[in-house]
């Protein structure tokens, strides 16, 4: 049985590593094949913050000054002892970015265990470390992942882990803290379980260290991870009083000059050889007290965080001395001279059993999932994959019995739905679907960079940038080529893609400027793969990359994409339409329109213009409250935040703002155009006015990456496709405290420009 590993091992600490490569070893002992997921993230959970910002100023400040004194140590050797490790030891799947990648890997892995280390504390909560990825949860087993803390202050996030935790039949954790922390969330039994190392005996280990010389004087080892600078006279003190030479693995650039440090670069196995042979151990980290324990090492082990800390993780240090009666050797707790000599035989018995019990759980575990999947065959269709429909209607048009349906959801976006009495699990949605058929497509990097300002001022006024989109499409028009593209439905107030054709070319001009919403795209889609006239397609990403998977390589056919951040739920529109209505009067009648980028108050200060020619208002983009909701991207739908596109593109050519310094004192805007594609790069060349630029601009001025989904996004979107409260209202409790710090963090890169400068 294949089985995938959800851990942490990007972090290069040996403890990290160290749980990685021991429960890859007791899976492959239990006779499957294990692999860890190749992910690697340093995202923090987006919360909401109702922390005042002079008090968000001084902790920030504070805590800078503290970590400029305290820079981790790094050094570029033992990254690659780290590197060598891992290569040597263990297996990896292809790497992972998004949540469509991840879901490629029900296809490939029979099982997923998530665990060890801290990858369920609170503070780093990231969804897919609780297998949110993982179709069948009969497929999913948590071994010994840690919480870290004792309570979930943040309401959203505790109800984040519960509902993920809900969907494990086979789970335990590490600390009997984290477990009885979970089960008063969930009310489920969770066992408590060996931290991986302590799945291998001291015999096993030694497998695992190198050939590291560590002389022939007796030594005390220090390993350790806090900022308590108190401690160091300690374990000083304890080396003297033992006669012992004091050897520092270091951890932070200043214990490089303390004396007795390691100058040489360790690595895991070097890590644990010094364990090995050290006479005594003084640590304040977990996995530096677990390998003292399993070597029967004389040890001290120091509180590595103050007990009135709220985030203090000390209770993982406290639950493995409690469970094997070895509080004694907690620093806080000493009252003998540091004997050199442990009887461990009691503790050996202890830890023995607990290894017994914990190889149970996950061998029984491993062996269910087996069984299971032995027998169990899931339907092949895109009902396990709605999370990240962008609707753009791909799966609709492939699906030969009728059983898929584009409408827009509860939450406010189009995605697509499966009736299963009509399903065949032909599998042909998932193979069009744009999440989890990418294919090899170039990266930005790979692009030709263009900018563009087109000529006549009546174009650039009603153009969000230079114009490109505009003359493109009337290039193509003149050519007998018909244009998809969306367009402003004054009518109902939303946003369509229109086929505009040769013969109607005048209509043209409502593809004109950026809607920032999502639009209906799944009725062109169908017309768009039935047509065998040429045709230029507008869209976002995802919406190109679907046509692409339905139209195959067409030489008649222009494929472009818009640079996106994300499209906010319908929920926030239908909300600022009603704020336009009764807090500014205006009229949403069937000639009320939106133009999000008013051209003719300014470019890179972004206006917004609602109403009709009776009756209008201008807003500038700090004083408006769709666009503060959209700026921030709280309210994109899912799959957004899971944009395989940031950094690549299945289009011909894409288009956007020409941000960045190079044009900034222009005010009626410059078009970014990058090429992809030789018939892309042609059609540009023939295009004048097209000025080759360096690609190094886009990726400086673009979004290269996703942020991750907020923790509080299924109560925003809730309250803005509800009636209960106004935008204005909404944006006061979830926005403007980041829109303040946004703000503040201005000021301060002017203020650094400026003292630069000087």
């Amino acid at each position: 049985m294949n089985v995938g590993i959800m851990t942490w091992f990007q972090y290069h600490n040996y403890g990290t590593a160290l749980q990685v490569v021991a429960l890859s070893r007791k899976i492959n002992d239990f006779g499957h094949n294990a692999c860890v997921v190749n992910y690697t993230t340093n995202a923090s959970p987006i919360i909401k913050n109702n922390e005042s910002l002079a008090n968000r100023v001084v902790r920030k400040s504070f805590q800078r000054l503290k970590n400029h004194l305290n820079y981790e140590y790094h050094e570029n050797r033992r990254e690659l002892r780290f590197d060598q490790f891992y290569d040597y030891y263990l297996e990896f799947t292809d790497k992972c970015e998004t949540l469509g990648d991840f879901e490629l890997l029900n296809g490939s892995l029979d099982a997923f265990v998530c665990g060890s280390d801290q990858i369920w504390s609170p503070p780093n909560f990231n969804p897919r470390y609780f297998l949110d990825f993982v179709y069948d949860e009969n497929r999913m087993i948590a071994y010994a992942p840690s919480v870290g803390i004792l309570d979930v202050e943040n309401e959203n996030i505790r109800s984040r882990i519960s509902e993920n935790i809900s969907r494990f039949k086979y789970i335990s954790t590490r600390e009997k803290a984290g477990s009885d922390l979970l089960s008063k969330l969930t009310g489920q039994t969770i066992e408590t379980v060996l931290d991986p190392t302590l799945l291998l005996t001291q015999n096993e280990w030694h497998a695992y260290e190198s050939d590291y010389d560590t002389g022939n004087k007796p030594y005390l080892l220090a390993y350790m991870l806090g900022k308590r600078e108190e401690y160091w006279k300690i374990i000083k003190e304890i080396a003297d009083n033992l006669e012992l030479e004091l050897y520092i693995i270091p951890f932070r650039e200043k214990d490089i000059k303390r004396k007795g440090c390691i100058k040489n670069p360790i690595g895991p196995g070097d890590f644990l050889k010094l364990l090995c042979n050290a006479d005594y151990i003084c640590t304040d980290s977990f996995h530096g007290t677990v390998f003292s324990i399993n070597y029967n090492k004389p040890f001290t082990v120091f509180e590595r965080f103050k007990r009135n800390d709220n985030l203090n993780q000390n209770s993982r240090i406290y639950n493995i001395l409690g469970m094997l009666e070895l509080e004694e050797h907690l620093y806080q707790n000493r009252k003998d001279n540091y004997r050199i000599t442990i009887d461990y035989s009691e503790a050996n018995n202890k830890l023995e059993s607990a290894r017994s019990h914990s190889l149970s759980f996950l061998g029984k575990s491993l062996a269910s999932v087996q069984n299971y999947s032995e027998q169990a065959h899931l339907p092949r269709n895109l009902f396990f994959n709605n999370k990240l429909c962008c609707g753009c209607g791909a799966c609709k048009v492939s699906c030969p019995t009728g059983a898929i349906q584009i409408a827009l959801d509860a939450d406010g976006f189009y995605v697509a739905s499966v009736d299963h009495e009509k399903c065949i699990s032909c599998g042909k949605c998932s193979m069009v679907c744009p999440y989890l058929n990418i294919g090899d497509i170039p990266k930005i990097e790979e692009g030709n960079l263009f900018s563009y300002k087109d000529r006549e001022d009546a174009v650039l006024m009603r153009s969000s940038s230079g114009g490109a989109a505009f003359k493109m499409a009337t290039t193509l028009l003149d050519k007998g080529y018909s244009v998809v593209g969306c367009a402003y439905n004054k009518n109902e107030h939303f946003a369509e893609h229109i086929i505009v054709t040769p013969d109607t070319k005048d209509k043209l001009k409502l593809l004109q400027g950026s809607k920032y919403m999502q639009s209906k795209f799944y009725d062109c889609m169908k017309l768009i793969g039935n047509s065998n006239e040429p045709i230029v397609v507008f869209g976002t990403p995802c919406q190109i990359a679907g046509v692409k998977n339905i139209i195959g390589k067409r030489n008649d056919v222009f494929l472009v994409d818009l640079v996106c951040h994300g499209v906010p739920t319908y929920g926030s529109y239908k909300k600022y339409l009603q704020y336009l209505s009764i807090s500014k009067g205006l009229e949403i009648g069937n000639d009320f329109e939106t133009i999000f980028r008013f051209k003719p108050s300014g470019w890179r200060r972004r206006y917004i213009y609602n109403g009709n020619s009776e009756k209008y208002i201008i807003q500038h983009q700090s004083k408006d409250p769709y666009f503060l909701m959209f700026e921030h991207g709280f309210c994109y739908s899912k799959g957004c935040y899971e944009c395989p596109w940031r950094n690549k593109s299945a289009s011909d050519i894409r288009l956007g703002d020409y941000w960045g310094d190079k044009f900034a004192y222009d005010i009626t805007g410059v078009s970014m155009v990058c090429a992809f594609t030789e018939k892309g790069r042609h059609f540009i060349s023939q295009i004048e006015g097209m000025v080759v630029e360096n690609i190094r601009d886009y990726t400086m001025c673009q979004q290269m990456s996703n942020f991750p989904r907020p923790v509080f996004w299924e109560e925003l979107v809730y309250e803005l496709n509800s009636g209960f409260r106004d935008i204005e209202d909404i944006l006061k409790e979830y926005v403007i405290p980041y829109e303040k710090r946004r703000k503040l963090g201005k000021m301060y890169s002017n203020v650094v420009k400026m003292l630069h400068r000087k």
